[in-house]
């Protein structure tokens, strides 16, 4: 995933990487939780 590199980043796909990480880190979450 390039998401991670900062320099690959465009406003236009901030909000939509925004909604996907914080999926992932709900998901990541009740994953700790079990």
């Amino acid at each position: 995933m390039t998401n991670s590199d900062p320099k690959h980043k465009k406003t236009g796909d901030n909000s939509k990487s925004d909604k996907i990480s914080k999926r992932q880190l709900k998901g990541s979450a009740q994953l700790s939780i079990k």
